[in-house]
């Protein structure tokens, strides 16, 4: 998978593999290899790193309780930068 998820940290569980399969569902079909790590912000929202080549950094935020279809999107848009 182009877009892997590294680690969590703070995530409820139910809430975690729900995140983590949105956003690994956004990098299907990528060119190269992007990872992710995500950590809950103690406010209801996640927070999340995507690294990949040729430098590429970006960081975006949602809410825990996002619909997976939005993360999704979300994560896509900003792979796609």
């Amino acid at each position: 998978m182009p877009l892997t998820v590294l680690q969590t940290r703070g995530i409820p569980g139910g809430a975690c593999d729900r995140i983590v399969a949105a956003v690994e569902a956004a990098g299907k079909r990528t060119r190269g290899r992007f990872e992710a790590w995500m950590t809950a912000d103690g406010r209801g929202s996640v927070r999340v790193v995507i690294t990949g080549p040729k430098d590429f950094d970006r960081h975006l935020a949602f809410a825990v309780d996002e619909a997976e279809a939005e993360i999704t999107e979300q994560v896509r848009r900003a792979v796609e930068e």
